[in-house]
């Protein structure tokens, strides 16, 4: 069986500020831990794509906090061995 969840929090890329909130934007009904570096994608439909959106929470004035947007595609895969779910990651 393939991977059917993840941490968001593990697609950052080093110089990314990381504290902040996670929220999803068009209630999926994924399942998630509170720091949402677990999230299950297992008991969603697949063939749509999802919208997960981040909030940094450490700007200063008179700067706003980053607000960016995680796509998630959630793909039936037919493979030698079974099927699989694959996650098309795009930010």
């Amino acid at each position: 069986m393939a991977k059917q969840s993840f941490g968001f929090t593990s697609y950052f890329n080093t110089n990314s500020e990381t504290s902040g909130s996670w929220k999803d934007i068009g209630g999926s009904g994924v399942t998630h831990n509170t720091n949402w570096s677990n999230v299950d994608f297992s008991n969603v439909p697949v063939g749509n794509i999802y919208q997960f959106e981040f909030t940094s929470n450490t700007a200063h004035d008179p700067c706003l906090d980053d607000i960016d947007t995680l796509y998630v595609s959630v793909v039936e895969c037919t493979c030698e061995g079974g099927i699989f779910l694959i996650f098309l990651i795009c930010v």
